[in-house]
């Protein structure tokens, strides 16, 4: 049994839109490969979406974006 209809269930999800980042790499025209050279750059454009809802017994709430 139990008493699951007086139970509310919430979650929330993120997610980004956008174009997604390049890795460029920065070093001299006879330098090797180098970890420490490596930088993702994210561009301007990028939106993060945040959705928050609930559930319960025969309920839902609405979707709030944050």
């Amino acid at each position: 049994g139990g008493d699951w209809w007086k139970v509310i269930w919430s979650d929330e999800c993120s997610w980004e839109l956008g174009k997604s980042g390049r890795i460029w790499v920065t070093r001299q025209v006879d330098g090797k490969r180098c970890p420490d050279c490596i930088k993702p750059v994210y561009r301007s454009g990028r939106v993060t979406v945040i959705i928050w809802g609930a559930i319960g017994w025969n309920w839902k709430s609405p979707l709030v974006f944050l």
